[in-house]
């Protein structure tokens, strides 16, 4: 079954990180040498939202980011500190890590696109259009194009 991954592990002498779906990982289990080959299981939760005066694990993410972007002269503008942006990515994301940052991927693409060094919300609304978080989002309503005290609302009716 997972005979080109033994191969892959053993041939290369690379240490893996499998990353995957909590459902998959029983998959790992059914071929006693590859469950050898990976024996520690790490569950990696969504980010957090947090509120205005506690951010949650979102921020600090975003702020590495933008730390990150910077390096190489990308900004955001508004910046990462803007609590309605973070509530934008995180409704838009539900602040699974790899949509996150496919979101911000997506959005400087289309800043570069454009010759611009500086990522507007108007590009993460653009990258969403692309409908690169549908799978996990069932939000209808650009999250981009909402106003705080909507996004506000539709999360609350989303948790309760």
């Amino acid at each position: 079954m997972g005979n080109w991954l033994k191969t892959l592990v053993n041939e290369t002498g690379i240490s893996f990180c499998l990353v995957g779906l909590p459902e998959f990982a029983e998959l790992i289990q059914v071929d006693s040498q590859i469950a050898r080959r990976f024996p520690f299981h790490y569950q990696l939760n969504p980010l957090t939202l947090g509120t205005q005066t506690s951010p949650g694990t979102l921020y600090p993410f975003l702020k590495e980011v933008s730390h990150r972007a910077s390096e190489i002269q990308i900004s955001f503008a508004p910046d990462f500190d803007n609590f309605l942006l973070r509530v934008q990515i995180y409704t838009a994301t539900k602040g699974y890590h790899a949509y996150v940052m496919s979101m911000i991927r997506e959005s400087m693409a289309i800043a570069l696109a454009e010759n611009r060094n500086t990522i507007t919300i108007n590009d993460f609304g653009q990258a969403w259009n692309l409908g690169i978080t549908s799978f996990i989002s069932k939000q209808i309503t650009n999250p981009f194009e909402m106003s705080l005290s909507s996004l506000a609302s539709t999360l609350k009716k989303e948790y309760s």
